[in-house]
């Protein structure tokens, strides 16, 4: 992709317009990855809802792991709490206690916790 010199947004117009037909617009293309997006987000909140409570020492080793991530997995911790209601706002800090989240949350951000970790050591 570099190498030819096509950029990422142009390798994927290119690649989806092949996939979807040549006369998709990136606008429907947009929706439909919205539409994906949010299907996996439904089947997340599913999963995790179903899972066990958490623990006081998991609860406390995730918020240790959540102070290791890097700034860009942190906007994703402020989308899972925020999307939930459950995190109180200032103008530049968000304050969370994770006693008060329930499971279903906790869950959701321990694999995102986890996933951004090994991702980032790679």
């Amino acid at each position: 992709m570099e190498e030819s010199g096509e950029t990422f947004q142009e390798a994927v117009k290119r690649l989806s317009t092949g996939l979807l037909g040549k006369d998709t617009s990136e606008k429907v293309l947009c929706f439909q990855l919205s539409k994906m997006a949010q299907g996996v987000d439904d089947l997340l909140n599913t999963a995790t809802s179903k899972c066990r409570p958490m623990s006081t020492e998991e609860k406390i080793e995730l918020s240790k792991r959540i102070r290791k991530l890097p700034e860009e997995a942190l906007n994703r911790v402020v989308e899972i709490i925020t999307t939930r209601k459950l995190a109180s706002e200032s103008s530049d800090r968000i304050t969370m206690n994770l006693r008060e989240l329930d499971d279903a949350t906790l869950w959701r951000l321990y694999y995102h916790v986890e996933y951004a970790l090994k991702e980032n050591n790679k």
